[in-house]
Parts: structure tokens; sequence; C-alpha cells
């Protein structure tokens, strides 16, 4: 009778298992993806400051025109639009990675359920094998205890 459900329990654990680890891998990809995405923002925003300086100090000390001052502002401003891409994109990933962990904490508490379940349900299989080897025990205590009284009854005869 238990056989069945201990079965069901068995395969719940198991694809709770399976999807506690398959969404510890997702998040550990996430985490190398964020940190990926900050070294490449950081990297950039070092490389970013060097180019804007190195701009700059291409039109210091000359005589321009206004056009010359209005395309460096827009290569500046193009690094820095670059930059706070980066940024977003370092926030978008650092979310996924929260997202990722949660999503994995919620998975092991339910693998953590799904065990305790299962630990639950042996124990009631392993009460019910006593019960009934107890109960077996007793048949044959009582099959004894019969054959007895009939060999007393066929001993006060044959006396």
């Amino acid at each position: 009778m238990f056989d069945k459900i201990k079965r069901i329990k068995d395969v719940r654990l198991l694809n709770a298992t399976l999807k506690e680890a398959r969404l510890k891998l997702l998040h550990e990809h996430a985490v190398e993806n964020e940190i990926n995405a900050l070294e490449i923002y950081h990297d950039f925003e070092s490389e970013r400051k060097v180019k804007e300086a190195l701009i700059v100090q291409g039109v210091l000390g000359k005589v321009v025109q206004q056009s010359d001052l209005g395309l460096m502002n827009e290569k500046i401003n193009i690094l820095r639009n670059e930059e706070a891409n980066l940024a977003i994109e370092h926030q978008d990933r650092k979310a996924e990675e929260r997202q990722a962990y949660s999503q994995w904490l919620e998975s092991v508490e339910l693998r953590k359920h799904s065990q305790r379940k299962v630990d639950k349900l042996n124990v009631v299989c392993e009460m019910e094998n006593e019960k009934h080897l107890m109960k077996v025990q007793y048949q044959e205590d009582m099959e004894l205890e019969e054959f007895k009284t009939i060999s007393n009854i066929l001993d006060g005869i044959n006396e």
C-alpha cells in the first residue's frame, strides 16, 4: 500500500533535487555574468577617463573653432553614454543574479520539504512494518498456544 506512495514521494524528491541543482548552476552562471559585467564596466570607466583626458588635451592650449569644441563634447558624451550603458548592463546582471539566488533558495526549501515528507513516510512505513510483524508474531504465538492446548487435552485423555 505504501510502496506506491513511497515511489511517488521519492520521484518528487528527485525532481526537487534536480531542480535545486539546475537553479544552483543558473545562479553560479548569473554570478559570473555579474562579475564580468562589473569588470567590463570598471575597465571601460578607466579607459574612458584616459580617452577623455586625451580629447581635452588635444584641444587645450590651441586656438579652436566652436565646431571643434562641439566635436570634443560629442566624443566625450559618446564615451559617457557608453559608460552609462555598461553601468545599466551591470545593474541588470546584478538583478538577474539576485533573482537566480532567490529561485535557488526557494528550490532548496522545496527539496528540504520533500525530504521531510519522504522521511515521515519512511517512519510510517517502518511503524506499519513493525505492526505487521507483531501481528504475524502474535498469530504464530496464538497457533502455538492453540497447539499446546490441544496437546494438553490429548495428553489428559491419554493418561
